[in-house]
């Protein structure tokens, strides 16, 4: 199908396509009115103001431009990035554009397809508060710490720290934090802001001659929340900015919290500067894995979706089958409140069961035993392989009680499996080191990471995430 054919339809469904694969809040950050897209037979043209923005869309949205296109025009077009002058790229929606295509012909194409989105203001998050976040055991200092932070009764932890791995309420805390203190005119100034915010309105300051002004906002506002610090990381620049803005909101006075997910002095590729500032106040972790918690979420977020109560057989089964965060298991009950609702029948274990049966299963990932021993020396900074050799300290043997313990929840490996990948050990050694590690786990030890320490709970939960990260 030539795609010349076929360019009356095609913008606005190309638009909604993209828009419905990365989400209106990105296209709106990354693309609203910077960006132009030409179509040619075999092509699709990016035309953007600068290199910067060319770089980061190139390795951000390509493949998701390849995707779409592939969808909307049935063939695989090639996607070229290029540089235009912005009164090049407005150019566009005034009338035709010529098209070069790779064999040197030009042909006169129709408007371009202009990804544009209309100029209504951003729609502001709908945050959730305090009362419906489900802390259970292990968050509820993060919980109350933020309540206490919100409220002004907590000055003294400022700077407010969360990490954790994805999808155990980080942001959450950081949306109530926000809405409590905007109760509040008299506040002032409060800003709430994920990294790529940041990064997007610094770089665009850069751009515009405007830093005095980007930093005027930010360095005196009375609360400052970032979210998803850990993505700094990769960005030297934007971190020494990110670092005077640290120093700005702290030195006037204001309140500054953010969240990662790993402890400060953990995440690779973070500036030593901004670990010690952030470590300087008070640091909160957070865990997935806290049964009363995901009891009580489940409960509530049931009540949100269906009138029936979720009677306490399909909850138990539920926290025993399920092993996923709490975005996941949103999903999950979605999807039971929706079976509910089309064969009109109660929500008993019958029913949840068929409902999720597909679902339960696809969601936990068994990693393998390599998968499990390299995540483990990574976080204990020990070489790859080290815990499947003769140990000689006690701090490797705890290292190794703790990948046994992870091999036997993820793996579903027998005993004897187990012992032999570590070393050739006994059935017996296996057993023994994962009741060490439900034992130290029941005693809320903590161990030490180099200069940080961190409960024996968050470390699982930090090798969990990284095993996410690394193999999805």
């Amino acid at each position: 199908m030539e795609i010349s054919q076929s360019l009356g339809l095609c913008p606005d469904k190309l638009k909604a396509v993209f828009i419905r694969r990365i989400g209106e809040s990105r296209f709106k950050l990354w693309f609203d009115q910077r960006v132009r897209f030409i179509l040619g037979n075999d092509c699709l043209k990016v035309l953007v103001p600068n290199r910067h923005l060319l770089d980061w869309l190139n390795t951000r949205f390509r493949a998701d431009l390849e995707h779409c296109a592939r969808e909307v025009f049935e063939k695989t077009l090639k996607i070229l990035f290029e540089i235009a002058e912005e009164k090049e790229i407005k150019a566009g929606e005034k009338g035709l554009t010529q098209v070069h295509l790779e064999n040197g012909e030009q042909s006169q194409a129709p408007t371009p397809v202009q990804l544009s989105h209309d100029s209504s203001p951003r729609r502001k998050p709908a945050w959730e508060g305090f009362e419906s976040f489900f802390p259970g055991e292990n968050n509820r200092n993060s919980w109350e710490t933020s309540r206490r932070f919100a409220s002004g009764k907590a000055v003294h932890c400022n700077p407010l720290v969360l990490f954790g791995p994805s999808g155990c309420g980080k942001t959450h805390l950081l949306g109530a934090i926000y809405k409590e203190v905007k109760r509040n005119p008299a506040l002032g100034s409060v800003h709430y802001l994920t990294a790529e915010d940041f990064t997007f309105q610094f770089v665009s300051a850069v751009q515009k001659g405007r830093v005095p002004s980007f930093r005027s906002k930010y360095h005196f506002a009375n609360l400052l929340l970032l979210d998803d610090c850990q993505f700094l990381a990769d960005k030297p620049a934007t971190q020494k900015e990110f670092l005077l803005t640290m120093d700005g909101v702290l030195r006037h006075g204001g309140l500054l919290a953010v969240s990662l997910d790993g402890h400060p002095r953990l995440t690779k590729r973070l500036l030593p500067e901004i670990a010690d500032r952030l470590g300087a106040g008070v640091v909160c972790p957070m865990v997935n894995d806290d049964s009363m918690g995901r009891k009580d979420f489940i409960q509530g977020f049931w009540r949100k979706l269906n009138s029936e109560p979720l009677p306490d057989d399909v909850v138990n089964f539920l926290l025993k089958k399920f092993q996923g965060n709490i975005r996941e298991l949103q999903g999950l009950l979605r999807q039971v409140a929706n079976q509910a609702a089309i064969t009109s029948l109660p929500p008993n274990r019958d029913l949840v069961h068929r409902a999720s049966a597909g679902y339960v299963f696809s969601a936990i990932r068994k990693w393998s035993m390599a998968e499990i021993e390299g995540a483990v020396c990574q976080l204990a900074s020990l070489p790859g392989g080290g815990l499947r050799k003769p140990l000689r300290d006690r701090a490797s043997g705890l290292w190794r009680s703790l990948a046994i313990y992870l091999c036997r929840k993820w793996n579903g490996a027998t005993f004897r499996a187990i012992g032999i990948f570590f070393g050739n050990q006994n059935h017996s050694t296996v057993i023994a080191a994962e009741k060490r590690i439900q034992k130290l786990l029941e005693q809320k030890v903590v161990v030490s990471l180099g200069t940080a320490a961190m409960p024996l709970s968050l470390a699982i939960s930090q090798v969990e995430s990284n095993l996410k990260r690394a193999g999805g």
